[in-house]
């Protein structure tokens, strides 16, 4: 995505939220969060914070956050899911970036692993 997107362009991603509401009253009541199931596919739980962080570390300075919501309010019913993403996007079972190209990428998102010497399946060149 970082190789391909112009500068100027914009991208959206959606992640399931880590500190969405129900994964609070799942750890509060000493349950494993629905989101990071263990025994499953490989599955990430995110934060806003947490993404924003992992962009800003892979592509320092390349990308800048126009837009931020949530989406889905589980277990509520849609029709009070959708009100509620929206006044609480934090707490939302997803949240949703929109990130606008301000600048040229340099690779960074393979020269992070190896710069702070963190261990990874996934082959870096």
């Amino acid at each position: 995505m970082s190789r391909t997107l112009k500068v100027g362009g914009r991208f959206v991603i959606g992640v399931p939220n880590l500190a969405s509401f129900h994964c609070r009253m799942m750890l509060l009541s000493g349950l494993h969060p629905t989101i990071i199931k263990a025994a499953s596919a490989h599955v990430r739980g995110w934060t806003k914070r947490d993404l924003l962080r992992f962009v800003n570390a892979c592509a320092p300075g390349v990308y800048e956050q126009r837009g931020f919501g949530g989406g889905n309010f589980y277990p509520l019913p849609p029709v009070l899911a959708k009100p509620m993403a929206t006044i609480l996007p934090n707490m939302a079972w997803a949240v949703f970036l929109s990130l606008e190209k301000v600048k040229e990428y340099d690779g960074g998102f393979l020269k992070f692993p190896v710069e702070k010497q963190l261990e990874t399946s996934f082959f870096v060149g």
